[in-house]
């Protein structure tokens, strides 16, 4: 109790107005303008949260954007390598018909050179036929002939074909 002696009943009140002053006053100057820059920085990181989850939204967007691309790639690069196998195999098939083409030409070709020569041994052995004939009608129109003479002149010529002939 003596405690409460000491004080003045002035000084209370004075220290209590003083009190409510600077009670007002750190309001107004202080806790006010902190307060509302508090307030102001919610409502940025608000903000900026909302631009953040908007931004996702938009990255999502471009990510699933980027996949369907990519699958459209994909999918591009397929036709393309499957067009260019066709193509390949067109071209096989293409030359594979020309080399079957030019083989059956050069056959041919074969073909009817081995006809010609066959030709012209059959000529030239039917022209040596036919000197070897007139030489053995000389002979035998030069001698005189007689049954004898004959299967001489026929034995000289089969012996002088076999010595042409080998």
């Amino acid at each position: 109790m003596e405690l409460l002696k000491l004080l003045n009943g002035n000084i209370l009140a004075v220290q209590a107005i003083v009190f409510l002053i600077l009670l007002v006053a750190l309001k107004k100057f202080f806790w006010g303008p902190m307060l509302s820059a508090l307030d102001q920085r919610r409502e940025r990181i608000a903000s900026e949260l909302k631009e953040i989850e908007m931004a996702k939204g938009g990255v999502q967007a471009l990510k699933e954007e980027y996949h369907q691309h990519l699958a459209m790639i994909d999918i591009e690069a397929m036709e393309r390598y499957k067009h260019r196998e066709a193509e390949g195999e067109r071209a096989a098939l293409r030359i594979r018909q020309e080399a079957q083409v030019q083989a059956r030409r050069i056959v041919e070709d074969a073909k009817a050179e081995v006809q010609t020569e066959v030709s012209r041994a059959k000529e030239g052995l039917r022209d040596e036929m036919v000197g070897i004939v007139v030489r053995a009608t000389e002979k035998m129109i030069q001698e005189k002939l007689t049954f004898e003479n004959d299967g001489k002149l026929i034995e000289t010529f089969l012996e002088d074909m076999k010595v042409d002939a080998g």
